[in-house]
């Protein structure tokens, strides 16, 4: 392990943890009995989220970033120095990643991993890959799992502004050894990170507070909740107005819209999208801009309309059939990516376009086998 990076870990990490508690008011629990190296497995709910967890951590650990980090340029150069963090393509097998995990595992590092890949768009802890136990069991070392509470209020990934002031704290939730986790099979592995890791942020009351907190509330809630009418919803102050039925619904300092969690919401759109499938419906958008990532750098390719079908994805010059796109996420808040075959793309959007949508649409065509 380089002595470097240790050096900057520990120097960073409590000016760090006095931040956390001026801005956040946060508050965490420290890791103790600790085995001698391991993996942190965590929900994801803000971009703080590395800080987060490290506040925890007296011990250097490396932490897996998503590939967009590497075009901050100059930023990223000081990270890659100090802290050399794993690099992840979302919306890939991203098998590179875990051979580098791997490794630091293998000499006694440490390294953190946000299961869900993504943070939580609304409000519930996200699927976790089902390889994730075959990691950790690869991995041959000890793994703590350790969950934030109160972050998807503060900063949800749909909105706009900055952020809300609210309760965030985090909490190991789970130690476990090496020889605990051979003694396991990958499945039950997989059952006690799910377990350890979920949280809901709709029970119980968190109140929060902040100015317009609506905005940016149409890039999840892409149907209207009283007629039905598709990107016909407009966020301003702390309602969503509907321009279709005219309608119009507050969203409350609990994170609930008209009483009801977002969740709720996000449940129907996905069945809807099951419904629009079966009936040969595609999802577009109005406008969007392709770009091929290779490597440190983002290429604009074309640009148009962009539409998902159960059998093609189509933007300008670019056609990819559905049943090759190896997977898709989001990145940021307007932006999809995925692969196919060697290349990796990413869409950028313009809101009040919801790239959510469309990632929803690609899940449910996922789920029904289409792809």
């Amino acid at each position: 392990m380089s002595v470097k990076y240790k050096v900057f870990y520990k120097a960073f990490r409590l000016p760090v943890i006095l931040y956390l508690k001026l801005k956040f008011g946060y508050k965490r629990e420290i890791a103790k009995d600790l085995p001698d190296n391991y993996i942190v497995l965590s929900n994801h709910t803000t971009d703080f989220d590395p800080l987060f967890v490290a506040a925890s951590f007296k011990r250097q650990m490396y932490f897996v970033a998503s590939e967009h980090i590497t075009r901050w340029k100059k930023l990223y150069a000081f990270l890659r120095f100090a802290f050399a963090p794993i690099i992840r393509l979302k919306a890939t097998v991203a098998g590179s990643t875990v051979v580098q995990i791997l490794r630091k595992t293998k000499r006694g590092e440490n390294v953190c991993v946000f299961a869900e890949g993504v943070r939580s768009w609304d409000g519930v802890t996200g699927d976790v890959l089902p390889s994730t136990g075959q990691l950790v069991k690869r991995a041959g070392c000890g793994l703590v799992t350790y969950r934030i509470i109160g972050g998807y209020h503060i900063n949800p990934v749909w909105a706009n502004g900055p952020f809300r002031k609210g309760a965030v704290k985090g909490e190991v939730v789970g130690v476990y050894t090496a020889q605990q986790l051979k003694e396991l099979s990958d499945d039950q592995v997989n059952e006690i990170i799910k377990r350890d890791l979920y949280v809901n942020a709709f029970e119980g009351e968190n109140p929060f507070d902040g100015k317009n907190i609506a905005h940016g509330l149409e890039r999840l809630i892409y149907l209207c909740p009283g007629c039905g009418a598709v990107d016909s919803l407009r966020s301003n102050d702390n309602k969503l107005e509907c321009q279709s039925c005219k309608k119009s619904f507050t969203y409350e300092n609990t994170g609930k819209l008209e009483g009801v969690p977002l969740k709720v919401f996000s449940d129907f759109q996905k069945a809807h999208a099951h419904k629009d499938i079966k009936e040969g419906k595609g999802y577009g958008l109005a406008k969007a801009f392709v770009y091929e990532i290779d490597k440190q750098s983002a290429s604009l390719i074309t640009e148009g309309a962009f539409e998902i079908t159960p059998d093609e994805i189509s933007c300008g010059t670019l056609k990819v059939p559905s049943e090759q796109v190896g997977d898709m996420a989001i990145f940021g808040k307007d932006s999809l990516v995925f692969s196919c075959g060697n290349k990796y793309y990413e869409i950028k959007t313009e809101f009040p376009c919801s790239a959510y949508k469309i990632l929803t649409y690609y899940n449910a065509l996922k789920d029904r086998g289409g792809i």
